[in-house]
């Protein structure tokens, strides 16, 4: 029986059955199928030697493709695996990432071991002999018992494997096997790992288990692998350029901001009393019954302090396969001012039950530390967000969005509506108790414009409405992924809510695209990477809305021009999206822009407006993101720039210089007559040399310098040096004023 698949140009290829990706490129050249690495079968990414369907559109792909480096990064982790396990035997290999765009890394259990870079250079050599000699990637589809058998055989049977295979709801799994490595994997790898022509081990890390502190230390060992060595050679280039455009370090540098500084220590005093955290995990009525112990005991230790109480209850996890229920967990922590005598007679009562493994921690002191995740911008700092925000809003306005605000908090009872609550509630910080209801700082905006647009019965001349905020929300991010302002856990967001007819959607996202464009090109960037994300396995609303809203995407894509790629089954749960990345100056891709339908919000808080006959209709909703967020795109600007931003972006724009102090009254006439025209202009009198001034001004990355001497006072100007070092020589007062307006103005992008 012969199948038939459709090529990319839309001829068909007959083959047998069973016939893979593989015997496909075999059929139409045998050089081809040498060169291919992985495939896409009607859409998505797959493995050149999984079956073929009756009818599957085929694509194939060479390693330098993109789908081809996602799979040489893949294959390269095993091959990670692969050496650990040769090199320290009893190592238990976990997990690695879902996707391997950027690079790979495996967490690994090594009984308490640290690698260091020695260990990395062992494992790196190790690696490029299963390079070299040029290892297969072995598939197999197996039951679930199968599998754990096959991890017996090969001694690779853990706790870690039976807690992941735990998670699969299939009857069958799919493993690879590498020499001697063998794990559950959906794939796609290489059919060899001759394909990776240059490797390199980039680091390690410590990691928990799950991204719970409470579980076991892992070691993460990253890397990244190439199809050519001479793009691992720019690879290296580019990580040396980026550590000097580094956000952090030039942050600091340019004195723009401060995130999760740590400064004095402070012992707690005695009248400050007790702040006491219980956590439980236990089932009822035990779970009531150990926190009641815990705080008797607390109050008995301590008598006569004031004690403030946190208590958190958690379920007990269900038993493993093995029978094996999890103990009863009793977390104690307290903070304040005790005897060493009271603290100890306080541990030893604890520890004294037997109903539940205990915990305790003491704090004795506190610290000036604002927290992980969280960003205080200095004056500098404050006047760059300032100048961003400014040109956002300016820009919003034109195009014809309303500026709303919202608050901070919001009753928990709103995300239990909005879903938050069930699907995004490990992201959200804990909720505060107000007046015996819970409060949750607002990990989106959303239900806030929702709100404001239900304030009263909409009409349908009233769309489309187009509700723009930069609205400041919180998320709980793990200590290991915080990166600076890349990754924080408080950050604004230049959020907007498009609410319309069914009649304007397709207007509507064609003027957002065009927006975000030129958004993105008044701050200086030109290159774009775009994909449009399709319905995922699991999703609400209909398929005729879902086919409706992708193809809407889809149009206004081609219509612009602009050339996307599709992510099959990307899309959030709630609707078809897409995503713009901006490339910068080293060729990283950033996620910034997203232009995102909706079905599930306008549903759950029954949206309705009045339509032209009188009917009631639900409106559709867009979400729409420019920026992303103010704090990781200033980051972005900061290294795409190297601190140098255009100098109509920079906090000080000109500075003025005198040779010595006798020309102080003309440098301060010269800042007066700038700051009239809107320049950000300082003037500092200093008895420092005029070399050290100039070179300070480099330093700080100040665009325009201004030096005054004599010839600047007698003829009424000033000689004018850019930041590079190139000398414009005099000016008069009036061609360096227009100059200087000119090259300080906000460029114009249609």
């Amino acid at each position: 029986m012969a199948i038939s698949i459709v090529l990319p140009d839309g001829k068909p290829l007959s083959l047998p059955d069973g016939a893979t990706p593989l015997d496909a490129a075999t059929a139409i050249s045998p050089r081809l199928a040498e060169a291919v690495v992985v495939a896409k079968v009607d859409g998505k990414v797959q493995d050149l030697r999984v079956p073929l369907t009756d009818g599957a559109k085929l694509e194939l792909f060479k390693p330098d493709s993109g789908p081809g480096r996602d799979t040489i990064n893949h294959s390269a982790e095993h091959l990670l695996a692969t050496a650990v396990l040769k090199l320290y035997p009893g190592a238990k290999v976990t997990m690695g990432p879902q996707t391997h765009d950027e690079e790979f890394y495996y967490d690994f259990d090594v009984a308490g071991r640290t690698l260091g870079p020695a260990d990395l250079e062992r494992i790196e050599q190790e690696i490029k002999k299963l390079i070299d000699a040029k290892v297969a990637f072995q598939r197999k589809q197996v039951s679930k018992p199968d599998a754990l058998r096959f991890f017996d055989e090969l001694g690779q049977n853990n706790e870690y494997k039976q807690e992941i295979l735990s998670w699969i709801p299939e009857d069958d799994v799919s493993i690879y096997q590498c020499e001697g490595f063998v794990d559950l994997c959906r794939g796609p790898h290489l059919p060899h790992a001759g394909f990776i022509k240059a490797l390199k081990l980039t680091g390690t890390s410590g990691v928990y288990w799950r991204a719970d502190a409470s579980k076991q230390s892992l070691q993460r060992v990253r890397g990244v692998a190439f199809p050519k060595k001479e793009e691992l050679d720019f690879y290296n280039k580019r990580q040396e350029e980026a550590k000097k455009r580094d956000h952090r370090k030039l942050g600091k540098e340019l004195e723009l901001f401060i995130v999760s500084e740590r400064y004095d220590d402070h012992d707690y005093r005695e009248e400050q009393g007790l702040d006491l955290y219980v956590g439980v995990k236990a089932d009822s009525p035990l779970d009531r019954k150990l926190v009641d112990f815990a705080l008797s005991t607390t109050e008995a230790s301590f008598p006569g302090v004031s004690i403030r109480q946190t208590v958190n209850f958690e379920k007990l996890p269900a038993a493993t396969e093995d029978d094996k229920s999890p103990r009863p967990q009793l977390d104690v922590r307290l903070r304040g001012a005790a005897t060493k005598e009271a603290r100890k007679a306080f541990e030893q009562k604890l520890t004294d039950q037997k109903d539940a493994e205990v915990s305790l921690n003491f704090e004795p002191h506190y610290t000036e530390e604002l927290g992980p995740g969280l960003v205080m911008w200095l004056p500098k700092g404050g006047r760059l967000r300032s100048i961003i925000e400014d040109q956002w809003r300016k820009m919003h306005f034109e195009a014809g969005y309303e500026l709303v605000y919202s608050p901070h908090i919001a009753k928990a009872d709103l995300w239990k509506v909005s879903g938050h609550w069930d699907f995004y509630r490990e992201g959200m910080f804990s909720p505060m108790s107000v007046d015996g209801h819970d409060y949750c700082c607002k990990p989106m905006n959303c239900p806030f414009h929702i709100l404001m647009v239900k304030s009263r019965i909409r009409s349908y001349r009233e769309f489309p409405m187009r509700l723009a905020e930069l609205g400041t929300v919180y998320r709980y991010e793990l200590p290991g992924v915080m990166h600076g302002l890349m990754r924080v856990r408080g950050f604004t967001q230049d959020d907007a809510h498009l609410f319309c007819r069914p009649d304007q959607v397709a207007q509507e996202i064609d003027t957002v695209l065009k927006f975000i464009l030129k958004m993105l090109r008044t701050f200086g960037f030109e290159q774009f990477e775009v994909n449009l994300s399709t319905r995922p396995a699991q999703y609400v609303g209909s398929l005729e809305e879902w086919g409706l809203a992708e193809q809407n995407l889809r149009d206004v894509l081609v219509r612009q021009g602009i050339e996307f790629s599709i992510d099959e089954g990307g899309g959030a749960f709630y609707g078809p999206k897409i995503d713009i990345k901006l490339v910068d100056a080293l060729q990283r891709r950033w996620q910034c822009s997203t232009l995102q339908y909706d079905f599930n919000n306008p549903e759950r808080f029954t949206m309705e407006y009045v339509n032209s006959e009188g009917a009631k209709e639900r409106p559709i909703m867009l979400h729409r993101a420019l920026l992303g967020s103010i704090e990781r795109f200033i980051g972005v600007l900061i290294e795409h720039y190297a601190g140098a931003l255009p100098a109509w972006l920079m906090p000080e724009q000109v500075r003025v210089v005198t040779v010595s102090d006798k020309h102080n009254d003309h440098a301060r006439a010269v800042t007066q007559a700038l700051m009239q025209k809107g320049v950000r202009v300082s003037f500092t009198p200093s008895s420092d040399k005029l070399g050290g001034k100039i070179r300070n001004a480099q330093i700080e990355k100040i665009p325009y310098v201004l030096v005054v001497g004599d010839r600047e006072v007698e003829q009424n100007g000033a000689s004018l040096r850019l930041r590079d070092g190139t000398d414009k020589g005099f000016l008069a007062l009036a061609e360096l004023t227009q100059t200087l307006v000119d090259g300080c103005s906000v460029p114009v992008v249609t």
